[in-house]
């Protein structure tokens, strides 16, 4: 499903026929690249987790794909969105895409906080979409019994880092919960789904959208990225 060079003039697609999707009409392209990466990644999430109507989600980190997640929560039939990110800032652009509360762990206690927020269930499902190892633990942590933690993040580290598991809030091996590694579900099937939603309106991409670059300035769009220099999603316009 991958291949490198998509910053080329052209570009050969892997398996055109299950991967291509016709862009409907009124959809821009800018939003278009944003469907087929963060908000098919984030919403992957829920899918595979079968979050239930009216529940409760945690979605730890907030780049592009915490973004998407955030907002797949919302679409997904979430009744409570809250985020989590290591430090405050961009609280407004969670929340414009569509988080009910925002955390950081710099001033808040996040555990107690969703224990409050969920009357001391746990949510139904965390997303855990830091990059963070450290931030695994936690996710298992505030997932009620019977829950789902849905990871997105692709982990850096040796060849034999682990993630760990809090034993006690694993429920001792008999707390029923369920982890899923996942991102984006592909094909265009889908695909068009998540288009579909972008279409009319119910799935906005804007928001995350930070910066914006020419075709000539990618060197420079990628060092802003690498050095974090708020920002979340770059769009390159050819």
């Amino acid at each position: 499903m991958s291949r490198d060079g998509s910053l080329a003039e052209f570009f050969t697609v892997p398996d055109a026929r299950r991967n291509l999707a016709p862009i409907p009409d009124g959809v821009e392209d800018w939003a278009a690249v944003c469907a087929a990466d963060s908000l098919c990644t984030g919403t992957s999430a829920y899918e595979q987790a079968a979050l239930p109507l009216g529940g409760v989600v945690a979605v730890f980190g907030q780049g592009h794909v915490g973004l998407g997640a955030t907002a797949g929560g919302r679409v997904s039939g979430a009744g409570l969105v809250v985020t989590v990110k290591a430090r405050a800032g961009g609280e407004d652009v969670s929340r414009a895409m569509g988080a009910d509360v925002c955390l950081n762990l710099a001033e808040h206690d996040v555990v107690a906080e969703i224990d409050r927020l969920t009357e001391g269930h746990g949510v139904d499902v965390a997303v855990e979409a830091s990059g963070v190892r450290g931030s695994f633990p936690r996710a298992v942590e505030v997932t009620r019994l019977g829950g789902v933690i849905s990871v997105l993040s692709s982990y850096n580290g040796p060849p034999d880092a682990e993630l760990s598991i809090p034993l006690a809030h694993w429920g001792w091996g008999v707390g029923d919960k369920t982890v899923l590694s996942t991102f984006a579900r592909t094909g265009n099937e889908r695909l068009g789904r998540v288009l579909r939603l972008v279409s009319t309106g119910r799935l906005d991409p804007a928001p995350m959208i930070t910066h914006r670059y020419r075709f000539d300035e990618v060197d420079q769009a990628v060092a802003d990225l690498r050095a974090r220099r708020g920002v979340i999603k770059p769009l390159i316009t050819f």
